[in-house]
């Protein structure tokens, strides 16, 4: 890597429980015009962009970055997707700051996007597959087995993870766009813990190589 990379623009939709009021590629566009209205960067300007979202199959839609290079203003531009399930956002950053800290490409656009309700399917990551091992715990009791490990190799105190999380929350609610914003929210219903989808909701990002500095 030779090139140092900044972050020169960021852009978010709001969360809701549907929105309806705009496509799949509407929503993905809705953020990366924020974005790079914040970059004050012209699309035309961007070398590449790099999508990210969730396996096709929690929103019932078979690979949308294929109709999105319209909407995202990728056309005849190298357009790449990232998936995982519970952090595409993530790898598709890291990607992003390759792309520019290669010398590859000088402004990249990353998009990162969920739109659950067109496939409603969510519960997929719950059910069990034949001939794998029972797994009733979908992404987030994966999380919770990495956390747990993490703090036993770390021995950072067992309460870390209630810090993380009232962090979390204090700058959710000096966020506008954050899906809750309720300090005193654990993310639960009231009945108790249950799964609860709170989306769609998009980010963006405009990563450039920056000079190096004294």
């Amino acid at each position: 890597m030779r090139e140092r990379t900044a972050v020169i623009g960021i852009g978010q939709t709001k969360h809701a429980s549907a929105r309806d009021d705009v496509t799949m590629a509407g929503l993905a566009r809705e953020a990366a015009a924020a974005a790079l209205a914040d970059a004050d960067v012209d699309g035309r300007d961007v070398d590449a962009v790099v999508v990210a979202k969730a396996p096709d199959v929690l929103e019932g839609v078979m690979s949308p970055e294929l109709h999105l290079a319209d909407a995202l203003g990728a056309v005849g531009k190298p357009l790449m997707r990232v998936y995982t399930s519970g952090n595409a956002g993530g790898h598709a950053g890291t990607l992003g700051v390759s792309l520019v800290a290669s010398g590859r490409f000088s402004r990249v656009l990353v998009v990162a996007f969920e739109k659950q309700s067109e496939g409603r399917a969510g519960a997929v990551t719950l059910q069990h597959l034949p001939f794998e091992a029972p797994w009733q715990g979908g992404t987030g009791s994966l999380y919770g087995a990495l956390c747990s490990d993490y703090i036993a190799r770390s021995g950072a105190p067992g309460h870390i993870g209630d810090v993380a999380a009232l962090i979390e929350r204090q700058n959710a609610v000096r966020n506008p766009f954050a899906q809750v914003r309720r300090a005193d929210v654990a993310g639960v219903d009231d009945a108790g813990p249950r799964m609860r989808r709170l989306e769609p909701e998009a980010q963006a990002s405009v990563g450039t190589p920056i000079e190096p500095g004294p």
